[in-house]
């Protein structure tokens, strides 16, 4: 990958991350996250290195929401 292609997989996995991170508990909207990271990476040619920052990106969201719910269950 040359840097401008590094480039626009980075704008792409930044508008991802921004669409994607107020998740819900809905298995739909997991499901149109998980069909979602696989276009982001058919995109940008589905290498390694694309596949581990979606899932560092899809972990994260995880996380968030994991964490999210953990404090409003907590109350």
């Amino acid at each position: 990958m040359n840097t401008m292609r590094y480039f626009r997989f980075f704008q792409d996995l930044w508008r991802f991350f921004k669409d994607h991170s107020n998740p819900v508990s809905a298995d739909i909207w997991w499901q149109r996250l998980a069909e979602e990271a696989d276009q982001l990476a058919d995109r940008h040619g589905d290498t390694e290195f694309v596949r581990k920052m979606i899932s560092a990106v899809v972990w994260e969201i995880d996380r968030a929401y994991r964490e999210k719910t953990y404090a409003n269950n907590r109350m």
